[in-house]
């Protein structure tokens, strides 16, 4: 519905925004942009009616607003695969606080399409009714690039919210870019490191899946990961931590379900 290409000083406010046939909100390399007061609202059968993508673009806040949809609350990009390293402007700078999302995949999604590079995210103050999960940071090897400097923090779920996974952070999401040159490969593999989970509060939520999912490979190692008062409950007839290629700490006494996997330093 609404599309910014290469504009600065923009304020989006006390808006509405019903029935998108896709992305509601598109901000394409552009600087800049606050948006607040909006209501965004798509059935939940509908299929890529994002609420808010930045896309290659600088000093971003979304705040005070709320979502109602069939697809990802925020999804922040940079490029897919050849064309996002090429153009090489990254989604930088960008604060996500006080939102309400509701969805059956209404979460915060980081990536996968990120090949310009992403960093400096802060996600504060987010209340989830229902999400795919609270946090989804997706990389893969065709993507190059790198996904730096995150924070998740304040977040909150309704009582008996259906969610997926509470985090995940994965290095082998989402298909190479069919339309790149035959043979085409990123300058190096795609870098994930520095990110803090803090102050998560999902145990009123109902979990489908791990609550805790850090899986890197592919070349890309997941460095720097923190987990600080984090609250989900166990997932029936799934692994509480799903792991591999990553390193971090968990602070004892404040996380659950416990213990982490081995590849998270006990403090």
């Amino acid at each position: 519905l609404i599309e910014l290409m290469y504009t600065q000083n923009v304020e989006i406010s006390d808006l509405t925004m019903r029935n998108s046939p896709f992305w509601n909100t598109h901000i394409y390399d552009s600087d800049n942009v606050h948006i607040h007061g909006v209501s965004i609202q798509a059935p939940d059968d509908s299929p890529n009616t994002d609420g808010w993508d930045p896309d290659s673009s600088r000093n971003v806040l979304i705040e005070n607003s709320t979502y109602r949809g069939g697809d990802d609350c925020i999804a922040i990009k940079s490029g897919w695969d050849c064309f996002g390293e090429a153009y090489g402007k990254p989604s930088a700078n960008i604060t996500i606080r006080n939102l309400t999302c509701d969805g059956p995949v209404a979460g915060i999604a980081i990536g996968s399409e990120m090949s310009g590079g992403i960093t400096n995210i802060s996600v504060q103050r987010v209340h989830f009714v229902r999400a795919n999960g609270a946090a989804h940071v997706k990389t893969s090897a065709s993507r190059g690039g790198y996904v730096t400097n995150v924070t998740f923090a304040d977040v909150t779920f309704a009582d008996g919210a259906s969610i997926s996974e509470g985090i995940l952070v994965d290095s082998h999401f989402g298909d190479a870019n069919p339309s790149c040159p035959k043979g085409w490969r990123p300058a190096h593999p795609p870098v994930m490191a520095n990110y803090t989970f803090e102050r998560i509060d999902g145990r009123s939520a109902y979990l489908r899946d791990s609550p805790f999912h850090f899986v890197g490979g592919g070349g890309t190692a997941l460095t720097g990961m923190v987990v600080r008062d984090v609250h989900f409950p166990a997932a029936a007839g799934k692994p509480n931590w799903t792991c591999a290629g990553v390193t971090g700490k968990a602070f004892h006494g404040t996380v659950e379900p416990w213990p982490p996997c081995s590849g998270f330093k006990v403090v």
